[in-house]
């Protein structure tokens, strides 16, 4: 967003007993004061999860979690291996695990089930993500109740034509959640400005609810206090800001635990 400052200097009309004109300024009297063009552009911390490591993070139930039919999510990704491999982003153990995946096609898939595990949700990118493709963004929308599901990858929409959508409540108030691995799966790749809301469905179709996330040059955006400038509340999961302290969860839902050693930083960020 660019701010102007405008000065406007005007001519003056004084009248005593003669009629007198003011001299007109010596410089234009429209002055343009660019106030944005110093500003330093958002530079979002990435953070290196690697399978070597033992790199992912754990919990069980998540506070402040309710099981509903909306969700909105983003992610920035840079593969660093296991192309052709299973990779777990953000996932939870129901009867099965779901959640969101790159699959063994290297498709990113999310895959959404009710408490019997049952699926209510399941769509993929149309288009594959390895090792190749750099920093990929990944955004997606759903409201399985109003049979909507939206995928981006970048600006983008990138989905298999007519995803699996059947009304009910998703489980998030599952008992075990894991981000990055949790039983095997490990992701190997770099990560950067998590975001998870299990309570509201952004339309994306709609330029400004994508402009929350990535601005018009495909870099991250500030996502606020909590990550709570996309929708005006704090989402269930916000993961961002200084790599010291990444792996806490800053949005309603309870912290993670490192399943292995700390966290390091990436060695390449999305703003780059």
């Amino acid at each position: 967003m660019r701010a102007a400052l405008l000065v406007l200097i005007g001519c003056g009309r004084v009248a005593f007993d003669a009629h007198v004109d003011a001299p007109p300024p010596a410089d234009s009297s429209l002055i343009s004061v660019d106030a944005a063009a110093d500003a330093p552009r958002y530079h979002a911390t990435a953070v290196r999860f690697a399978t070597a490591a033992n790199d992912y993070l754990y919990a069980g139930s998540l506070a402040n979690t309710v099981d509903s039919p909306r969700g909105t999510y983003s992610v920035w990704l840079r593969f660093q291996a296991g192309d052709g491999q299973l990779q777990m982003l953000s996932v939870a153990q129901v009867v099965g695990i779901g959640g969101v995946v790159r699959t063994a096609s290297n498709q990113l898939e999310l895959l959404m089930q009710n408490c019997l595990g049952v699926p209510l949700l399941d769509m993929r990118s149309a288009g594959t993500v390895t090792t190749s493709s750099g920093w990929v963004h990944l955004l997606a929308s759903w409201d399985v109740t109003a049979n909507r599901a939206q995928l981006y990858l970048g600006d983008a929409v990138d989905e298999v034509a007519n995803p699996g959508i059947v009304a009910g409540n998703i489980c998030y108030a599952s008992l075990r959640w894991g981000i990055g691995g949790l039983a095997g799966g490990q992701l190997d790749a770099d990560v950067a400005e998590l975001y998870a809301d299990l309570t509201t469905s952004l339309d994306l179709s709609i330029d400004a609810n994508r402009r929350a996330f990535s601005d018009a040059g495909g870099k991250p955006v500030d996502l606020g206090a909590r990550c709570s400038s996309p929708t005006g509340h704090v989402p269930t999961g916000c993961f961002t800001g200084d790599v010291a302290t990444w792996s806490t969860n800053q949005g309603a839902g309870s912290g993670f635990e490192p399943g292995g050693p700390a966290l390091v930083a990436a060695p390449t960020s999305p703003s780059d």
